[in-house]
């Protein structure tokens, strides 16, 4: 059942992706898409094998869905939250961010993707994401830059 959550939630983000391309250029969600993948899915690893900030569920299944969560639906989120960002004024993108980076967070520890102890781990999970988002809004600022030239 949680592939199956995960799957839907890869269709339902790209088939959102599929909209906002229309309304996007096409280069810029790639770059902010494949930015994210890359950081995301690198530093989601390194920390929790190497440094064991959280520990990965060993379940097959549940190691797919943890694997989907980070390389496909946490960026085409962002992706989204980016879109957002451009589009829209910044405190209904401000407390949308907040609010789906939250709900992502609570619905993969409650079926167990990932277990750490505490709050405070969420907590900087949580701030390790609004970070990566911002980090995501200052890169495709310099590739708009970059590409003006």
């Amino acid at each position: 059942m949680v592939i199956s959550l995960y799957l839907f939630f890869c269709w339902l983000l790209f088939g959102i992706l599929a909209t906002l391309a229309k309304k996007s250029s096409h280069r810029h969600l790639a770059f902010v898409f494949l930015f994210i993948d890359f950081v995301n899915t690198s530093i989601a690893y390194l920390l929790a094998e190497p440094i064991k900030f959280y520990q990965i569920s060993k379940n097959p299944l549940l190691y797919v869905s943890f694997s989907l969560y980070q390389s496909l639906v946490i960026p085409a989120m962002i992706v989204i939250l980016v879109h957002a960002y451009i589009h829209f004024t910044k405190t209904a993108f401000f407390l949308t961010s907040l609010v789906t980076l939250l709900a992502f967070e609570f619905i993969g520890r409650s079926l167990s993707l990932f277990t750490y102890d505490g709050m405070w781990h969420l907590a900087v999970l949580f701030g390790y994401r609004l970070f990566l988002l911002y980090l995501t809004i200052l890169a495709l600022k310099c590739f708009r830059r970059m590409c003006t030239y």
